[in-house]
């Protein structure tokens, strides 16, 4: 399925000294303050001080994603993603995660349209390890042959998953029909062709386009000591230099004037599955809040209205969920259901009804509180833990440019 990229935070800002680390002392007594720095080579790095909990959450964001490739290169930066850990010039194939293990933390990364975040969880007590690991990795990739091959046929075989699992199916369909210029419209895990014909050298290329300081920031939350971090820090970036970075612009669709259709035939379904998909703005738009509102209000949980009315009232439905994907570029309030295929007419139609309900009469003040308290609560949870707290920060920073937002 597609998921949802959200919830984001900032406050104050101050530049460091490039090499000279003078200031840091003075800015770092601030704990639970987001402090932001710049490195000699460009590189931003977002501090926040948290010494309730001997952990420490270091991400590493590099801002490209699926959404950003060219067609021939169509699930690059997943793959990519996945030959980080297989080996550098200073730790083989396998030494990566054993060293993390061995620290007691945890290593991963993911990738999404917008961007590519790799991300270390550990002991505090162990930072300035976790941090040699990790830019080790994703600055110094051997992306040795052999090993590129074989993860290739892992990410084959995930494509080919996709291909078989029914939710899969029904989402790709849903975004390829919604979209029409938007790069959205493509998996993120990206074509079998496209996959197989990925070469070292591609990969190469495409780090050193995207993997620049001017499109990347460090994000580290937890039981630190900034004043100590930031030279470790400088001393490992400094192979890193700047490149005078321009981002491309993206395609985005127009205004449509039409309905869209499309319709899949699955023998292997138990289920029906129907999507219901409006254009809406991109992240950084005024209407996103009250976006994420009717998305709540409509299917986000039991009491819904088309929850209550579709699935418990009428059991039109097995499922049915409403949600506002809200990515750095226009996205979708989307509609799902899973339903017996006699029922797509008359749940369409309910659907429509209850959403033309919403436009025409306000809801009650006790059910928008209800789904302000639910959004908040959701924002809150994601915060609970450093990594939360740190995606949180990361994906204001990507997706809105504002870390402090």
């Amino acid at each position: 399925m597609v998921h949802r990229l959200g919830f984001r935070i900032m406050l104050g800002t101050l530049l460091a000294v490039s090499a000279i680390f003078v200031l840091w002392n003075d800015v770092l007594a601030m704990e639970g303050k987001l402090n932001r720095f710049t490195l000699s080579n460009g590189l931003e790095v977002y501090i926040k001080e948290d010494h309730a909990r001997k952990v420490a959450a270091i991400q590493l964001w590099v801002m490209v994603g699926s959404a950003d490739e060219e067609p021939a290169e169509r699930g690059i930066s997943h793959l990519l993603e996945h030959m980080a850990f297989k080996g550098t010039e200073r730790r083989g194939v396998g030494k990566i995660a054993a060293e993390v293990e061995a620290l007691g933390g945890e290593i991963n990364a993911y990738t999404s349209w917008d961007e590519t975040v790799y991300y270390i969880t550990a002991p505090s007590t162990v930072v300035n390890q976790a941090l040699d690991i990790l830019t080790d990795a994703v600055f110094q990739p051997k992306i040795d042959q052999s090993e590129l091959e074989k993860e290739k046929q892992v990410v084959l075989e995930e494509i080919l998953d996709s291909e078989e699992r029914p939710e899969r199916k029904s989402s790709k369909l849903l975004m390829k029909t919604a979209f029409t210029k938007s790069p959205y419209q493509y998996p993120i895990i990206g074509f079998k062709d496209t996959v197989e014909k990925t070469s070292r050298d591609d990969i190469f290329s495409f780090r050193k386009k995207w993997y620049v300081p001017e499109n990347m920031f460090f994000l580290i939350v937890g039981d630190v000591d900034t004043s100590k971090i930031m030279p470790e820090l400088e001393k490992l970036t400094q192979g890193l230099k700047p490149t005078g970075f321009f981002r491309p612009p993206r395609a985005v669709d127009p205004a449509q004037k039409e309905i869209r259709t499309a319709s899949l035939r699955d023998n292997n379904a138990r289920e029906t599955r129907l999507s219901i998909a409006f254009q809406i703005p991109a992240i950084k738009s005024n209407d996103v809040n009250a976006l994420d509102l009717v998305g709540d209000i409509l299917g986000a949980r039991d009491s819904s209205r088309l929850v209550k009315t579709i699935k418990k009232d009428k059991a039109l439905v097995n499922s049915i969920s409403a949600y506002a994907l809200t990515p750095k570029d226009p996205g979708l309030m989307v509609v799902s259901a899973t339903l017996d295929a006699k029922n797509i007419e008359i749940v369409t139609r309910s659907i429509m009804e209850e959403i033309s309900r919403l436009a025409s009469e306000n809801p009650s003040r006790e059910e928008l509180d209800r789904a302000k308290v639910h959004i908040e609560s959701q924002h809150i949870y994601a915060r609970e833990t450093v990594q939360g707290m740190c995606r949180s920060i990361g994906s204001f920073k990507a997706d809105m440019g504002d870390a402090y937002y």
